[in-house]
């Protein structure tokens, strides 16, 4: 089975407008930190432009963000960010938390039974694709080791 990142096309961040995700954990106290929710915000903005959607006033964008900050809150935005480009390039309306917490959940155990290989890894970092803590810890590691020299 391919992970979310095997099946997105070679798409930046950059290329659709969206913020760069950071590797930042998840809330330990139930709440979301304020980088995440100003990511979030941007993330959902740019979303609502993107699919043509409910969002366009700052009061509608203000409800978004106060709905996914909550339902998402346990989620690195690492993983909300490629979810939230997984969704966009297969789907034309705006998702519902619920669809970015299944799409999280679906990679997370793609994830565990078969990891990306170190070239795939390499890829989806010169591609500006998200990695997982753990994604970036294998290749920190991988490139520590010196075994791409030789």
């Amino acid at each position: 089975m391919q992970t979310l990142s095997q099946t997105l096309p070679a798409v930046t961040n950059a290329q659709v407008g969206l913020p760069k995700a950071n590797v930042s954990p998840p809330s330990t106290d139930g709440r979301p930190s304020l980088r995440n929710k100003e990511m979030l915000t941007e993330l959902l903005s740019r979303i609502c432009a993107l699919q043509k959607g409910y969002g366009k006033t700052q009061a509608e964008l203000e409800t978004l963000v106060e709905g996914f900050s909550w339902a998402l809150v346990g989620y690195p935005m690492s993983d909300v960010n490629l979810a939230f480009q997984a969704y966009i390039v297969t789907q034309s309306d705006i998702p519902a938390p619920a669809d970015i917490i299944k799409l999280i959940r679906s990679n997370k155990q793609s994830d565990e039974a078969t990891p990306p290989t170190v070239s795939q890894l390499l890829e989806y970092r010169s591609r500006g694709i998200p990695l997982s803590p753990k994604q970036q810890a294998d290749l920190q590691e991988y490139e520590r080791s010196g075994a791409h020299h030789g």
